[in-house]
């Protein structure tokens, strides 16, 4: 029996349907994919597409044994009607994805690859697809083992109903619990070990105004490997000056590490000692910077407001992960949420107790999971236009919240990538710097800018132009580029069709792209990997766009567009410290 199990001939429908699933795993997605990661994809993406085709045959064969006697035989082979068709779906596909990855490289602005690549694609997808199969039936094997040691003592009946319920529990502990659930904790020791140590030329400040350094109510050995990148890049007075023309001040830097306290209210307790004892309160700018991930702080968003407001300035970060974003992403939100909260919780308690003229202006920043982080402590637009004078929020996450409510309150005829929202009073979302500046008409349909070669798809009814008002204070800013992963995936693409796919398309995703169930949330998950290695203004790379925003923010008395243009220049040859 144990034999006949792992040996035995594929089922056909399954083949048929993953067939099916691994073509049109090769049709554009949001991003471009190197062929071994499309393999891997396709693979993955034949699996599901097998295991769908199996179930469905089975509740067939199910249904046919009560409806009465099985079909006949038909005349031609089914199987060699299969491999006919295989023979020509494949290679017509492969031929339609070379084509499709070469025009979202276009789009994207990413060097081209060798068509014959693509070939391999299918042996890669077939070995990760036969893996897959292989150890599903292995976990087959498994159930019916346990189902006929139940039967022993039971009902055969209940013996199946109890085996297979108890089957699929032990199997999602074995590879929920103890698997994935190993896998993410070596992860963590691993990223645990990592946060211990310290990348060369980062050395230990010797300013007092940051944290670490000389005085500091946190050691420099507690503020993790991200926490003390971050305090180290601080521009001092002097490189602030020679961009100012005018003197400048040291910016405040503050930082607190997993290691620094014992608990996110307790961090936030310590971040909020080191503001007062570095005199934060008497800067003219005070920013609450929600991390992302290991406690990472992306340096272009930090030095360009220090540039724009001559080091003015004090920045409060804190950690709450050994884990990097990705991982974080999926299972580890919670955490991003909880520290944002307390952070700027305690930050803006202290900042209240001051005197109305006296304050800082209280300004809060999160990328990715920490633009998820202060809108999870916030949960509503108002409440961040009441509780902050000033936001950033770099490529939010779907299911960021307040990010959700913009999106599906935007004005009639914005679309999804680029809203409006209550006429851009308050809040303005934009992929490139020119879209925060101007207060021109937004038409989508001259919004779309198709790569050489492509024709932009016409959207079904001509849209109503949106004419962007003043931008009245206090501003939020969302910076989204239309080929982000991190902002669009979400569980619904598994059966509903996205806005953000419905003509006419963002200016960087191929109109060619498609919606097809389940498909296109296995593709834009796959997205994920690579979506922090593409060129500024694309997948979830914000680098171009992030000191534009603070200048649409929080630009101060008389900076001008020339400004803005150095500031550009200046903040384009920053690392983002990651």
């Amino acid at each position: 029996m144990t034999s006949k199990i792992i040996s035995r001939r594929p089922d056909l429908t399954g083949l048929a349907l993953a067939l099916v699933f691994f073509c049109l795993s090769l049709t554009p997605s949001l991003l471009p994919r190197p062929w071994a990661w499309q393999g891997v994809v396709g693979g993955i993406t034949a699996a599901i597409g097998y295991t769908l085709g199996v179930l469905a045959a089975t509740c067939y064969r199910a249904a046919r044994s009560w409806i009465g006697p099985p079909p006949r035989r038909p005349a031609i082979d089914p199987g060699r009607v299969l491999t006919w068709a295989a023979a020509v779906a494949i290679p017509v596909s492969l031929i339609g994805g070379a084509h499709a990855q070469g025009e979202v490289r276009r789009l994207i602005g990413v060097e081209q690859v060798e068509g014959w690549e693509l070939l391999l694609v299918p042996l890669l997808a077939a070995l990760v697809a036969a893996a897959f199969v292989l150890a599903a039936r292995l976990a087959r094997l498994a159930v019916r083992a346990l189902i006929s040691l139940l039967a022993r003592v039971l009902p055969r009946r209940a013996a199946v109903a109890a085996g297979f319920t108890l089957g699929v529990a032990l199997l999602t502990l074995v590879v929920w619990d103890l698997l994935l659930g190993s896998l993410i904790n070596r992860t963590a020791a691993g990223f645990g070990l990592a946060d211990g140590t310290t990348p060369p030329g980062i050395t230990r400040p010797p300013s007092g105004l940051l944290a670490g350094g000389p005085g500091s109510l946190t050691p420099w050995e507690t503020l993790g490997r991200e926490g003390r990148i971050f305090v180290a890049h601080t521009p001092d007075a002097g490189r602030i000056a020679a961009f100012t023309g005018r003197p400048a001040k040291h910016p405040i830097r503050v930082y607190a590490g997993l290691g620094s306290a014992a608990s996110p209210a307790q961090q936030a307790g310590l971040v909020v000692r080191e503001l007062h004892r570095t005199g934060a309160f008497d800067r003219k700018i005070l920013v609450v910077a929600a991390s992302t991930g290991t406690g990472w702080v992306n340096q272009k968003a930090a030095q360009a407001v220090e540039y724009l407001h001559g080091g003015d300035t004090a920045i409060a970060a804190m950690q709450y992960s050994y884990l990097p974003s990705w991982i974080s992403f999926l299972v580890d939100r919670s955490r991003a949420r909880e520290a944002a909260g307390e952070l700027f919780a305690a930050v803006r308690r202290e900042w209240a107790r001051l005197p109305v003229g006296d304050r800082p202006r209280l300004l809060v920043y999160g990328e990715s999971l920490g633009a998820f982080g202060i809108e999870g402590a916030l949960r509503e637009p108002d409440t961040l236009l009441t509780q902050a004078q000033g936001a950033l929020l770099v490529g939010s996450p779907r299911y960021s919240p307040i990010h959700r409510q913009v999106l599906a309150g935007r004005d009639p005829g914005s679309p999804v990538w680029r809203p409006v929202y209550r006429g851009g009073r308050h809040i303005r979302t934009a992929q490139h710097p020119a879209d925060l500046t101007s207060a021109a008409t937004l038409h989508p349909a001259t919004a779309l800018h198709p790569a050489p070669g492509l024709t932009a798809t016409a959207p079904p009814r001509p849209p109503r132009a949106r004419v962007l008002g003043e931008w009245e204070q206090p501003r939020v800013a969302y910076l989204q580029n239309a080929s982000d992963p991190v902002v669009w995936w979400e569980p619904e693409l598994l059966y509903q069709r996205p806005d953000w796919l419905r003509a006419p398309v963002g200016p960087d995703v191929n109109p060619r792209m498609s919606w097809w169930p389940i498909i296109t949330f296995w593709q834009v998950l796959a997205d994920l990997v690579a979506a922090a290695d593409m060129p500024p203004g694309h997948g979830h790379d914000y680098g171009t766009a992030i000191p534009a925003g603070w200048v649409a923010v929080a630009a101060p008395e008389g900076w001008t567009a020339a400004d803005s243009a150095r500031l550009q220049a200046l903040i384009a040859q920053v690392r983002s410290g990651q």
